[in-house]
C-alpha cells in the first residue's frame, strides 16, 4: 500500500510540475487550494521527513523558478521584495547564528523551525513572480476562496458532530486537545481555522466592496457564511474579536458597505442560534462574563501570569538577538507552549531585531496596501484593501499566538502578499520612463513623462 501510495504521489508531483512550468498559474491555484487541506497532515503521513503541504509548495516552487529561467522573464526589487526578504532571512540568518556561536543544543526540530520563515519567501516569490493578469487573478482568488469554504463547513460539520467526522480528523489531522471541543478542520489546529475564517472573510469582503465583475455576489455572500461558520466552530475569541475591526478597515478603505456583508450578518445570526449550546459552554469555560461585566477569557489571564512570571524574565537576559528559537531552561517544560505570542517568539527567535523585522514588514505591506486605494484597477484596491486588514488583523492577534507561522494560514497570508508586490510591480514596470527632447532650433530641453 505505501508503494502505491508512493506512486500515485510521485505521479501528481510530477504532473504539478509540468503544469507549473507550462502555466504557473494552475500550479499557483492548486497551491492555495490544496495546502490548507493538507497543512494539518502530520509530518512524514504522505512523504517521509516532510508535510504534504510542504511538498506541494516546493514542487509549484520549483516549477515557478524553471519557467522564469525559460523565459527569461524578470522584475525589478520592489520594497516589498525588500521587507519580506529583510524579515525571512533576518528571522533565519539570526538565530542560525545565535545556535552556532552559544553552543545551544538543537536537535532536528529546532533546525527545522529555524529555516520555516523560508516557506513563507517561497510562497511570496511565486505569487509575486506569477503574472497577474485579470484572468490569472480570478484563478487564483477563487481558488482561495473555495479552500476557505471547505475549511469552515468541515469545522461545521465538526463542531456539529455529524458521524464520522470527528473520528476522521481526530486520526489523519491530529491537533491539541481541549476540556470542550473546538474545530481543527484540516488545518490541525483551531487558532489557525478562527484565523483562516478571518482571512477568507476579508478577501470576500474587500471582492464585495468594491463590487468586482468577476466575482458573483451570491458565491461571496457563501464565502463570507462559510468563514462565519470556521470562526465560530473553532471557538478562537480573538479572530471574532478582530473582527468587527478588520470588516470596519475594508469598508472604510472601500468606502461603500455591500449588500452581501447585510446578508452574512443575518446567516452568522441563525448560526450562533445553531451553535448556542457549543458558544455557551466556551463562555462558560472561558469566565468572559462576571459580576463585574466583561472580562479577558480565562486562558489569556493564565498566559499573562505565565509571561510575566517565567517567560519575559527568561527572555530578558538574551534580549538583543533572542536565543535561537531555543526556549531556556528557567521556563519549566509544561510552560514552554504558553511562548504562543507573535512578538514573544519572534524575539526568542531573533530578539529585538527580529521584532523591529515583522513589525516593519506588516507596516511596509500596511504602507504599499493604503497607496491602491486611489487605484484605477480594481483588482489592486480589492488587493489593496485585503493586505491592509489583514495585516492589521497579524497586528492584533499577535498578541494572542503565532498566527503567522501556522501552517496552511502562513501560505494564503504570504500568497496575499505577493499578489501585491505583483500588481504593483506591474504597475511600475508600465510606468513610462522620463525622455528629455532636445530642440534644434532653441537651446532649452523639454521633460516628458
Amino acid at each position: 500500500m505505501n508503494l502505491v501510495v508512493a506512486a500515485v504521489g510521485g505521479a501528481a508531483a510530477l504532473g504539478l510540475l509540468a503544469l507549473t512550468i507550462r502555466r504557473p498559474i494552475f500550479g499557483c491555484a492548486v497551491l492555495v487550494l490544496t495546502v490548507p487541506l493538507t497543512a494539518g497532515l502530520t509530518r512524514g503521513a504522505v512523504i517521509p521527513v516532510l508535510k504534504a503541504s510542504e511538498v506541494i509548495l516546493l514542487v509549484v516552487l520549483a516549477g515557478v523558478v524553471i519557467h522564469q529561467v525559460t523565459t527569461r522573464r524578470s522584475r525589478p526589487v520592489s520594497g516589498l521584495d525588500i521587507a519580506v526578504g529583510a524579515y525571512v532571512i533576518g528571522s533565519i540568518v539570526i538565530p542560525w547564528t545565535v545556535l552556532l556561536l552559544s553552543h545551544w543544543s538543537a536537535d532536528l526540530d529546532t533546525w527545522r523551525t529555524v529555516l520555516s520563515p523560508a516557506l513563507f519567501l517561497g510562497v511570496y516569490y511565486v505569487f509575486s513572480r506569477t503574472a497577474p493578469t485579470h484572468d490569472r487573478l480570478r484563478i487564483v482568488l477563487n481558488s482561495t476562496l473555495a479552500a476557505g469554504v471547505i475549511v469552515g463547513l468541515i469545522a461545521g460539520a465538526e463542531i456539529l458532530n455529524l458521524p464520522g467526522v470527528r473520528d476522521f480528523f481526530a486520526t489523519y489531522y491530529p491537533g491539541p486537545s481541549q476540556a470542550s471541543y473546538r474545530a481543527n478542520s484540516t488545518l490541525g489546529h483551531y487558532s489557525a481555522v478562527g484565523a483562516f475564517g478571518l482571512l477568507t472573510f476579508i478577501l470576500a469582503l474587500s471582492l464585495a466592496a468594491f463590487r468586482h465583475r468577476d466575482f458573483p455576489g451570491w458565491w461571496l455572500a457563501a464565502v463570507m457564511g462559510a468563514s462565519a461558520l470556521g470562526m465560530l466552530a473553532s471557538g478562537t475569541w480573538a479572530a471574532l474579536a478582530t473582527l468587527p475591526v478588520a470588516t470596519v478597515i475594508v469598508l472604510f478603505y472601500a468606502r461603500r458597505v455591500p449588500r452581501e456583508l447585510i446578508v452574512t450578518v443575518a446567516c452568522a445570526a441563525v448560526l450562533v442560534v445553531v451553535l448556542w449550546p457549543e458558544i455557551s459552554q466556551r463562555i462558560e469555560s472561558q469566565q468572559l462574563i462576571t459580576a463585574q461585566g466583561f472580562a479577558l477569557p480565562e486562558s489569556m489571564q493564565t498566559r499573562i501570569r505565565y509571561w510575566t512570571e517565567f517567560i519575559i524574565p527568561a527572555l530578558s537576559d538574551h534580549l538583543w538577538v533572542g536565543t535561537g528559537t531555543v526556549i531556556p531552561s528557567t521556563v519549566p517544560d509544561r510552560l514552554t507552549s504558553f511562548v504562543d505570542n507573535e512578538y514573544l517568539w519572534a524575539a526568542f527567535r531573533a530578539g529585538l531585531v527580529g521584532v523591529a523585522l515583522l513589525v516593519g514588514m506588516l507596516l511596509t505591506i500596511m504602507s504599499v496596501a493604503w497607496k491602491q486605494r486611489g487605484d484605477m484597477d480594481p483588482s489592486r484596491r480589492v488587493i489593496g484593501a485585503a493586505s491592509l486588514a489583514t495585516c492589521a488583523m497579524l497586528l492584533m492577534l499577535g498578541a494572542t499566538a503565532q498566527y503567522i507561522t501556522f501552517a496552511g494560514l502562513s501560505q494564503e497570508i504570504a500568497m496575499l502578499v505577493g499578489v501585491l508586490a505583483g500588481l504593483t510591480a506591474a504597475v511600475d514596470v508600465r510606468r513610462p520612463a522620463a525622455v528629455v527632447v532636445a530642440n534644434p532650433k532653441e537651446s532649452t530641453a523639454l521633460g516628458l513623462g
